[in-house]
């Protein structure tokens, strides 16, 4: 308001997930169809020949290489709604590899046969990793990346550093995982009052039809 500038201001839901000093006793607080689906995920990977590899605090090559490549031939670069794939996410992602000291970044790299097909890169900071941005080819969407990925991702963060994986904004896929909640505030800044109202209506209608998306599974789940 000091500064006049058209602004939306909402409190959206967070999921995140405490984790555990161990990848046992992490898999124990977690239901026993999370820990078979979990092996079975990985075994078929093992089978495929796909593996993850983490990359801690890669360097701007590496991150065009991997997050930018990949985005521009995943689904969100054919729709041109990748962020890596843009020349301002070109910049950002340098300015991000170029941080050092403030926070670790940790780019777990899906592989086949040494070609990065997949990536999950985060932020870590003060004990917990932030997820930031996912991605993967479609032509191996049937091994499930995003799901080998964050499993992986939590093995390796449940070694005693890190307390809490944070997913940061909600998503339908992100329920497998059966996550804990708490509300956030998000500030979005707009060029006209007008265009901040439009996008607060938006934003309620998408938050509206998601909360109701999650209710009606489960009245179905007690009918049943």
């Amino acid at each position: 308001a000091r500064r006049r500038r058209a602004s939306t201001r909402t409190v959206v839901p967070g999921p995140y997930i405490p984790l555990a000093p161990t990848w046992e006793a992490f898999a124990q607080s977690r239901s026993k169809n999370f820990r078979r689906t979990v092996k079975r995920k990985q075994s078929a990977a093992d089978e495929a020949g796909l593996t993850v590899r983490l990359i801690v605090n890669p360097s701007a090559a590496q991150i065009r290489e991997t997050v930018g490549r990949v985005s521009r031939e995943s689904w969100q670069g054919a729709r041109g709604v990748a962020l890596a794939a843009t020349a301002e996410g070109v910049r950002f992602y340098d300015a991000v590899a170029a941080t050092s000291g403030e926070f670790q970044i940790d780019l777990a790299v899906l592989e086949a046969e040494g070609r990065c097909v997949g990536y999950l890169l985060g932020l870590r900071q003060d004990g917990v990793f932030h997820a930031f941005d996912t991605g993967f080819l479609p032509e191996f969407a049937e091994h499930s990346p995003g799901s080998l990925l964050h499993y992986r991702m939590l093995q390796l963060l449940c070694d005693g550093s890190t307390v809490e994986f944070n997913f940061g904004h909600a998503h339908d896929y992100k329920e497998r995982f059966d996550p804990s909640y708490r509300n956030k505030i998000e500030l979005d800044f707009y060029r006209t009052p007008a265009v901040a109202g439009l996008a607060g209506t938006v934003g309620w209608l998408k938050r509206r039809r998601a909360a109701l998306m999650r209710v009606k599974p489960k009245q179905e789940q007690g009918v049943s």
